[in-house]
């Protein structure tokens, strides 16, 4: 468990684990041990200072295949081929949605990402902006 005074700063992993590696505190995912999160500590401060990964997305097979069985593609948007990818900004003409609490509850991580449906491809966009973190080949 996170010591009180790095839950003062990082609040959101107050369930999560951690190391100490020269003045980092490097916080981890419990369930997955990724490290989300790198706090730099020096003698009268703390400051977070992330990770190439954290934060990033993750998906098993086993999970990006409930995504493909639980979302209906039906209508999706057509965007132009290729187009949508990884690192790219979400396309105004998109209809953005929340996750539903039955895939939250199968898929955790997804909790703070929203998607949209393209071309038979699911995009999950970042939590945190406007860019797609992750696409979802669907069947053919």
């Amino acid at each position: 468990m996170l010591p009180a005074s790095v839950i003062s700063i990082v609040p959101e992993y107050r369930s999560y684990r951690y190391f100490v590696v020269h003045d980092q505190i490097c916080i981890v995912e419990p369930n997955t041990y990724q490290i989300v999160e790198l706090i730099t500590v020096s003698e009268n401060s703390a400051a977070r200072t992330g990770h190439p990964d954290a934060g990033r997305l993750v998906l098993t097979d086993e999970e990006r295949a409930i995504l493909l069985r639980e979302i209906d593609m039906a209508g999706d948007s057509t965007l132009g081929l290729g187009t949508l990818a990884e690192g790219a900004d979400v396309p105004r003409d998109v209809n953005v949605r929340v996750f539903p609490a039955t895939i939250v509850q199968k898929i955790p991580n997804l909790k703070d990402y929203k998607f949209f449906t393209a071309e038979n491809r699911i995009a999950i966009v970042h939590p945190r902006g406007s860019k797609v973190e992750t696409v979802i080949e669907g069947r053919r």
